[in-house]
């Protein structure tokens, strides 16, 4: 409904624009006659305006009016990892560039009888990017 009154608010303008010009006697025939295939060139767009959708412009397609929605068939499987499937994670290295060694203050510790179990080792992979800039003088 919004739409059609933009149309005929458009088409107002375009009868407004066409009267003027007639109206207009200091105008030379050639102008008049660019005038005339500007408004009919302006009017034959409004009458065949296309709709926006995803394959004229940026909206995106399931933005698209009158589409097809296509819904998922359940698959019965449980969300998250399969059974029977093999995880794979990355396996770590004999000789890391660098080792952090932790130490524990066990006096901030809670009382009770702490055994000592062993160390436990883990390793942050960072991969690391830098630029060398080389400044060249040629004297």
């Amino acid at each position: 409904m919004g739409e059609n009154k933009n149309k005929e608010s458009i088409q107002d303008i375009i009868e407004n624009a066409r009267k003027q010009i007639a109206e207009e006697k200091n105008l030379s025939p050639a102008i008049r006659a660019t005038f005339d295939v500007l408004i009919a060139l302006l009017s034959l767009l409004v009458e065949k305006r296309i709709p926006k959708n995803s394959k004229n412009s940026s909206i995106p397609p399931s933005a698209d009016p009158n589409r097809e929605k296509k819904l998922k068939e359940k698959s019965g499987k449980k969300p998250g990892g399969q059974f029977g499937h093999k995880g794979s994670y990355l396996e770590p290295v004999k000789n890391p560039d660098h080792v952090v060694p932790l130490k524990v203050d066990r006096s901030k510790l809670p009382p009770g009888n702490w055994k000592f179990y062993g160390v436990d080792r883990r390793q942050l992979f960072e991969i690391k990017t830098y630029l060398d800039l080389l400044s060249i003088k040629v004297k």
